[in-house]
């Protein structure tokens, strides 16, 4: 009888490692009322699952802020949304998840020019079971 290997899940190759907060600030919004912060990149052999975050925002004008993995601006590398970026929470139902190499890029529109964003990101830190 020959004995067939046994497939290993996808969970299997990922082990808790640490949690982590990340805190930031962006640079001041120019003319064009953008701006952004970035997290990242995640080390090599690591994935963050971002379980939570709160966004705000001083501008004078009611900002947008949305969350991408790595391309900024790009709908198909957006992660989440809020229509409330002077100030908002996202408590993920389901953790998003920024693989090895990539970034999370925090961007505010609409914002006054001089107007500064802030995040703070709770993560969970997974390490590549070798």
């Amino acid at each position: 009888m020959t004995t067939l290997p046994v497939p290993s899940s996808p969970s299997d190759q990922w082990v808790l490692n640490d949690y982590k907060q990340v805190v930031g600030t962006s640079p001041a919004a120019p003319a064009s009322g953008i701006t952004q912060l970035t997290f990242g990149p995640v080390p090599d052999n690591q994935m963050w699952l971002l379980d939570r975050i709160t966004v705000s925002c001083n501008s004078a004008a009611v900002t947008t802020c949305t969350l991408y993995l790595d391309i900024a601006s790009d709908p198909l590398h957006a992660l989440d949304y809020t229509p409330s970026g002077n100030y908002d929470v996202a408590d993920e139902a389901a953790a998003i998840q920024i693989p090895t190499n990539s970034s999370l890029i925090v961007q505010w529109t609409g914002a006054t020019p001089g107007a500064v964003g802030n995040a703070r990101a709770q993560l969970r830190v997974l390490l590549r079971n070798s």
